[in-house]
């Protein structure tokens, strides 16, 4: 069945540290693959796999922001760090994907985050930069904390299989993922029977 809402993923250390919007959900550390939880009334199985190399880990970052920016999920590429999130689609298709690639607590010269398909690359998205309290979104624009939750774009991707892979590492620098969100590209129907 299609989901009917985006889903909104949220990266930070603990999970009440923000409240999280009604079609989102919080990850965590301890939220490895296969974790299953309702977002937006809806089951989402996710989670983190292949803790590859390096230093890996999950930060609260600032609560006085928005909520899909207030921490990170994060990889150190200086050590060879990369990580990967897993979200199973609910069937293969069409995707509109929104990222924040960004810290509210320490710049960023270098991030990198790959989406595949299972194992197929579909998109890199590598922005130069991003400074303290800015993000890049899934187009590579980078924005700030007040205008990244206006004006944030996504891009849409066509997935063959149900498996989407987030992959965020960098080879000389970390990568800092504040949120993810995919959505449908065609919205479930609802049919109603009359007889």
């Amino acid at each position: 069945m299609a989901w009917s809402t985006p889903k909104g993923f949220n990266f930070r250390s603990t999970s009440g540290y923000v409240t999280d919007g009604s079609n989102e959900t919080y990850v965590v550390l301890a939220d490895t693959y296969p974790t299953s939880r309702s977002v937006g009334g809806e089951s989402v199985t996710f989670g983190t796999q292949n803790d590859l190399s390096g230093t890996n880990d999950f930060e609260n970052r600032d609560s006085g922001i928005d909520r899909r920016l207030a921490g990170v999920m994060y990889a150190d590429g200086t050590d060879g760090g990369t990580w990967e999130f897993r979200v199973d689609l609910p069937s293969a298709g069409d995707y509109k994907i929104r990222v924040a690639l960004g810290d509210a607590g320490t710049a960023q010269p270098s991030q990198k985050l790959a989406i595949y398909d299972d194992s197929t690359l579909k998109v890199t998205i590598d922005p130069a930069s991003v400074a303290i309290d800015e993000w890049s979104d899934a187009t590579e624009v980078v924005l700030n904390a007040t205008t990244w939750p206006t004006t944030n774009a996504q891009i849409t991707l066509t997935f063959a299989s149900t498996i989407c892979i987030f992959r965020i590492g960098n080879s000389d620098a970390f990568t800092t993922l504040a949120h993810v969100e995919i959505e449908p590209a065609v919205a479930a129907r609802r049919f109603l029977l009359v007889r």
